[in-house]
């Protein structure tokens, strides 16, 4: 529909001139059908988002562990308020900082720049609001690291280079480079944010580095300082990381990398804080080319030295002698994976083979021969495909060894559950009906001990047929 309007226009001279006009209009059942169509999408949306909520509610109920979701519903948003909440607030505060140390209008530079108060407050407004979400939903992603390296326990074991529980390493140390990883991403981008707002406020009014503001040059230098204290931060917790290195010729800290990368992150460390130090020393003394020297010789140090003389030191000095350099690492390396699979206290004893064994010791009644394992799995799978499939649509995947106790004796069984593989229903039995909600999984499971036979020379069978027939203890 088109709907008319009255205008009135003043002419150059002052009269007023008066007409009319059209515009379109909607119709009635055209805005009816607007809104419906509106709710329904808003709907589904809204369907689409708490559908999964209301399923993890119910099952996790169901279950008995309804307490074990609300928890992690409760990190989640705790760590998307505490990560959103400081990262903008750290973000907000400096662009803000920015904005008021630009904020006086000098006549014709206020209006070459262009730039209202108004317009810069929204936009940081709204930068703020998307570094709350951005860093918020990190945070609430990594919900079951933070709790992990609040509550993790102690294993009671130290490692051998550094003498901290291993805890530390799973449950602490993620968390940690997350932040560091976090807080130098933050920064840098807070930075480069609050030199824009320089650069298009104040950028008029110099022409060469000398005449850089007091207030922005000491602000952003600031910033500059704060993240070479964070990276300093990182090169000290790179040391950790070594206990995961694959550098040498076992898993974890080798030669290069206690006696090289270590000093090598500690002296980096050591260089980003003296950097950001002298950063900030800069800035007091008013020398911008002194700070570009600080910060191109620290660039230096970390592009050449670090990166080039680790690989050196391994292929010139380790690798030429390596068992001899590399075994108190070797050494290391063992005792830890004793450690990690417990076998710290296993009784070592020699055995001569000088006792005679008589009949009475090789009884089949003792439970560990029958359970020496006579079948190998690998044939035990197409025999069980063979004889206890029953139709084309079943198959075994693989097959498991297991224990169960059966009729109070631990014996070993091997076991494989019956599978769905739709592409063995006929051709005529393809369609979308029986692919997708007729045949959706499969049924029951076969299992038979390790070590019997049958008459016929294939395994006995404990669990088998459809339905599942076997003893109440499987």
């Amino acid at each position: 529909m088109v709907g008319r309007f009255v205008y009135r226009q003043r002419s150059g001279a002052g009269d007023i001139n008066e007409g009319e006009g059209f515009s379109p209009q909607l119709s009635g059942s055209t805005k009816r059908m607007l809104i419906a169509t509106l709710m329904i999408i808003g709907v589904f949306s809204v369907a689409t988002v708490t559908a999964p909520f209301w399923i993890n509610w119910i099952w996790f109920g169901d279950m008995g562990y309804r307490g074990v979701l609300v928890q992690r519903y409760i990190a989640q948003i705790v760590s998307f308020l505490i990560v959103g909440g400081l990262s903008t607030a750290i973000f907000y505060v400096n662009v803000s900082l920015a904005l008021r140390n630009t904020r006086e209008d000098t006549g014709q530079v206020g209006r070459i720049s262009g730039w209202s108060q108004r317009l810069l407050r929204g936009l940081i407004v709204g930068a703020s609001m998307i570094v709350f979400l951005v860093c918020g939903f990190a945070g609430a992603r990594h919900w079951e690291d933070n709790l992990l390296a609040v509550r993790g326990p102690s294993f009671g074991v130290d490692d051998p280079t550094f003498g901290r529980d291993a805890g530390f390493y799973i449950f602490t140390l993620p968390v940690m480079n997350g932040v560091q990883d976090g807080l130098v991403r933050l920064v840098a981008v807070t930075a480069v944010a609050a030199a824009v707002i320089y650069l298009v406020r104040l950028g008029v009014r110099f022409r060469r580095l000398e005449d850089v503001p007091w207030t922005a040059l000491r602000h952003v230098s600031g910033l500059a300082a704060a993240l070479l204290l964070i990276t300093a931060f990182g090169y000290w917790l790179r040391n950790f990381d070594l206990v995961f290195s694959q550098r040498g010729v076992v898993f974890g800290p080798g030669f290069t990398d206690v006696n090289i990368v270590r000093p090598l992150n500690y002296l980096m460390a050591l260089a980003s804080a003296v950097a950001g130090i002298l950063i900030l020393t800069g800035t007091v003394l008013r020398s911008p080319k002194y700070l570009i020297g600080v910060l191109g010789g620290w660039l230096a140090l970390a592009a050449i030295v670090t990166p080039l003389l680790p690989p050196l030191v391994q292929r010139t000095i380790v690798n030429p002698n390596e068992f001899q350099r590399e075994a108190q690492y070797i050494e290391r390396n063992m005792e830890m994976t004793r450690e990690a699979f417990g076998l710290g206290g296993v009784e070592v004893q020699e055995l001569t083979g000088q006792d005679v064994i008589d009949v009475d010791a090789l009884s089949v009644d003792e439970p560990p021969l029958r359970n020496v394992r006579i079948w190998d799995y690998r044939v035990v799978q197409p025999i069980y495909q063979q004889l206890q499939t029953f139709v084309p649509y079943y198959e075994f995947g693989d097959i498991d060894v297991d224990r169960y106790d059966i009729d109070g004796v631990p014996t070993q069984v091997m076991l494989s559950a019956r599978e769905l593989d739709v592409d063995g229903l006929p051709e005529n039995a393809q369609t979308w009906t029986n692919r997708h909600l007729a045949y959706t999984h499969g049924y029951g499971a076969v299992v038979s001990p390790v070590s019997d036979v049958s008459s016929e020379g294939w395994p006995t069978f404990l669990v088998s047929q459809i339905p599942p027939q076997g003893p109440d203890e499987l």
